[in-house]
């Protein structure tokens, strides 16, 4: 079967939720269910920290017994972010969110996040696709250097923010760093 192969710029959800890492989780959550949203992109002036998804806040506030108004989502972002380019093939992301057992990706272009697109997204437009059990395969199969994954976060050698960072011997490696 020949199909036309789907990038993330098609699918991915325009002007994500972000927020400032010092808001309150209550606060944040209820930006959340104001928009039905189910995750908030942490975001400072020198790009996006972090997510904070509605997992986080019931494994990390609610069964924990925390007050959701004293906590900030600095304290519960699950960083750093991995991200795609919304160039990169949809089975490109698939493969980022198995892997990394995430089911929400950040879309970056050029350091400045442009959107997000989520597992509901790319199994909606690729299920059809799915001609035989060698597209499932492939579609899944992971291997440690999938083109297009960059990480976003704080350089293990120097701890400066990276939107670029790079999993090298297990430590993640900004751009300068590298060099």
């Amino acid at each position: 079967m020949n199909y036309q192969r789907r990038t993330v710029n098609e699918l991915m959800r325009l002007n994500p939720i972000k927020c400032d890492p010092d808001i309150s989780v209550l606060d944040a959550a209820r930006l959340m269910s104001d928009k039905g949203v189910g995750s908030i992109l942490v975001v400072q002036e020198t790009g996006a920290l972090g997510i904070v998804t509605e997992r986080d806040i019931l494994s990390k506030i609610v069964a924990t017994g925390k007050r959701p108004d004293e906590a900030n989502l600095a304290s519960i972002m699950t960083s750093p972010l991995v991200t795609v380019s919304p160039n990169a093939d949809i089975t490109v992301a698939a493969k980022l969110m198995v892997k990394h057992n995430i089911r929400r990706l950040p879309v970056v272009l050029e350091k400045e996040l442009v959107g997000v697109v989520t597992d509901s997204d790319i199994l909606g437009a690729s299920a059809h696709l799915i001609a035989s059990s060698e597209d499932l395969k492939n579609l899944i199969c992971l291997d440690d250097d999938t083109p297009g994954e960059e990480m976003a976060g704080y350089c293990e050698t120097c701890k400066a923010f990276s939107n670029r960072l790079e999993s090298i011997d297990g430590r993640l490696i900004c751009e300068e760093c590298r060099e």
